[in-house]
């Protein structure tokens, strides 16, 4: 695996698949090896998958991605149709200490305890945790793209906030913390999509954003809700919007079932990754590092992560119609400047739980419902249809 790393690395920036490619291979071929004394007899890519998310196996992901596939690929062509201008604001300098600033009035106002977490500063964000009390995040903050900083900050704070409000007993046990990525996951993109990109979320805190980051007085609030819902299709998964972003998932997905499924020379996946780009986002890479190249996540043997990223996103679909059905309009929640009444609903609901209830168990308790994909479909076409004007076909 460290090998294969190293490989990767000297991959992408050469962008030679072929500098990758055996190591990849080895990697697979020692994956399979691995599953057969872990899982004897089992397929190997529903272990994996296993895994990842306890109880999400091939059938049931690809009954959840089908529904995906079919309802937003005909949403995304309807709403790529209509271009969207660039607002040169957006990319203006914006002082790294100010985001800095900006970042805490973000993890305050979402519920991130400072008396029991911290901030940091790294090249990729990401959150990590010693206990209940002691969960750190990081940032990284670029000069002319503000609006990067502040979703990470509200995703990593998502992911901390869950481990700040585990169930404290379980401190220093494997209950502690939550395994299983996709219901992790779920929490970053609730907060940083459901919530994050509402602009009811805003209006409490918009004219502060303002006296931190100058350039967004001369943003209008419905202006800043159309940026930061831009939806178009791009090349790198993270850093595509919360609709297209489905498709970067999928792609995955399919490309691991044709490597433990299908049998797929290693040789001929560049090729599948790009037809596969072409079918869901219209787009070819140009080459290897834009494309196959660009996740690490293959070179150390994470196979069956990737539907992770998408499951969470299914299972907030679910939270947020469950959520209003019990503390009613979400909109105005947020809009009140209540959202601690969500993140108490989410902190009651799923957080106390660390790991001691799978996936499917934490849907069943909290929505009462086996996973389907229609609520975040629902969602998404209600968000979009009326953020880009587009037909109620959509």
């Amino acid at each position: 695996a460290a090998e294969s790393g190293n490989a990767w690395e000297e991959a992408k920036n050469a962008s030679d698949f072929s500098i990758y490619a055996p190591h990849l291979r080895n990697m697979i071929e020692m994956t399979k090896q691995v599953i057969g004394y872990t899982d004897p007899g089992k397929d190997v890519y529903d272990a994996l998958l296993e895994q990842c998310e306890e109880g999400m196996d091939q059938a049931t992901i690809d009954r959840l991605f089908e529904e995906v596939k079919t309802e937003l690929i005909p949403l995304v062509e309807q709403i790529t149709a209509k271009k969207m201008p660039e607002n040169p604001t957006f990319h203006a300098y914006a002082d790294p200490d100010a985001q800095r600033r900006v970042q805490w009035l973000l993890l305050d106002y979402i519920g991130f305890r400072r008396d029991a977490g911290a901030v940091g500063e790294t090249e990729h964000p990401f959150t990590t945790n010693f206990s209940s009390k002691d969960v750190r995040v990081t940032n990284h903050y670029y000069e002319t793209e503000p609006l990067s900083a502040m979703f990470s900050a509200i995703h990593e704070g998502g992911h901390a906030i869950f481990e700040q409000n585990v169930n404290p007993e379980y401190d220093n046990t494997v209950a502690g913390s939550c395994c299983y990525m996709g219901v992790h996951e779920s929490q970053s993109r609730f907060y940083e999509n459901i919530l994050g990109r509402n602009i009811n979320f805003w209006k409490p805190i918009y004219e502060k954003l303002g006296e931190l980051l100058p350039q967004f007085k001369n943003v209008t609030l419905e202006a800043f809700e159309r940026e930061i819902n831009r939806v178009e299709n791009s090349m790198v998964r993270t850093e595509a919007d919360e609709v297209t972003y489905c498709f970067h998932i999928i792609l995955r997905y399919e490309m691991e079932k044709a490597i433990f499924y299908d049998h797929v020379p290693v040789e001929k996946l560049p090729e599948l990754w790009n037809q596969k780009m072409q079918e869901y986002l219209h787009i070819t890479p140009k080459n290897d590092a834009e494309g196959i190249l660009q996740d690490v996540h293959w070179s150390d043997g994470s196979f069956g992560y990737f539907p992770s990223y998408l499951l969470g996103s299914i299972y907030d679909g679910m939270y947020l119609e469950k959520m209003e059905e019990e503390l009613g309009s979400v909109d105005e929640i947020l809009a009140d400047g209540r959202i601690g009444e969500i993140t108490k609903w989410l902190n009651e609901k799923i957080h106390w739980y660390g790991s001691t209830r799978t996936p499917k168990e934490v849907i069943a308790a909290v929505c009462g419902k086996e996973v389907s994909a229609q609520p975040l479909v629902r969602y998404m076409k209600k968000k979009y249809t009326r953020l880009y004007g587009l037909s109620e076909e959509a």
